[in-house]
């Protein structure tokens, strides 16, 4: 398995490299436009035809990159729902399955089941909450179930589903914050070696390498970490 996916990265970067070989003629003027990242390409007559067809197959490639996040815990999901909409309007959103994503800031268990406190992130097209200064606020995200403070640490990035509940105003620091609540249906914890990296580029397009993660398989089978689904 691991040498037919060696083979399919080798494949996608020779056809990547195969176009521009051949079209590099027309990337510059400059006298060295004949090179792409050190590769001497020697000019050959290639119709745009064959071109198209090197670049549908990069297409086709990128096409299967697919979100799995978004498309496996989102289902049902309204992305248009913001953590800004549902503390302007509460109650027109009370019982819709919300999307949301961000970094622990507190896990708490008491009897009626276990709450994170956790600081709204955007999420990226993927899902991954993108760590930024910029934020929505504050949410809370409740289970009937223990949520483990070992396993929920702070700083901790996750994306979850749920139904919105509403909110709720308790203290924070030494004013009253009022946090929209989401009863968890699905959360995924984002590992470390999850978080986007810097992906290859090819040169004049918007294409990029679908391995660009650094492991031996396309970007729609990335690292996962943990999904959990608490018993409702």
């Amino acid at each position: 398995m691991l040498r037919l996916r060696l083979k399919a990265k080798e494949t996608y970067r020779s056809i990547a490299r195969c176009i521009f070989e051949k079209a590099g003629t027309g990337l510059t003027n400059s006298p060295d436009r004949g090179i792409v990242r050190g590769i001497t390409c020697q000019e050959a007559p290639m119709t745009g035809r064959i071109v198209v067809t090197l670049a549908a197959v990069l297409l086709v490639s990128l096409a299967g990159c697919t979100n799995v996040i978004r498309d496996e815990m989102g289902k049902g999901a309204d992305p248009s729902v913001t953590i800004e909409l549902l503390k302007e309007c509460p109650s027109r959103y009370l019982g819709k399955l919300v999307m949301l994503g961000g970094m622990v800031a507190e896990t708490r268990n008491t009897p009626d089941g276990g709450q994170l406190e956790i600081v709204q992130f955007q999420l990226a097209d993927d899902g991954y909450p993108e760590r930024s200064q910029v934020t929505g606020g504050r949410f809370l995200a409740t289970a009937p179930t223990l949520l483990d403070p070992l396993v929920y640490l702070p700083g901790t990035l996750v994306t979850l589903t749920g139904e919105f509940k509403g909110t709720r105003t308790r203290p924070l620091d030494e004013i009253s914050y009022t946090y929209p609540v989401v009863s968890i249906r699905e959360i995924h914890l984002w590992q470390e070696d999850d978080e986007p990296q810097r992906p290859f580029g090819i040169p004049g397009t918007n294409l990029i390498d679908p391995y660009y993660y650094g492991h031996d398989v396309p970007m729609h089978f990335r690292p996962e970490g943990v999904i959990i689904r608490p018993n409702q």
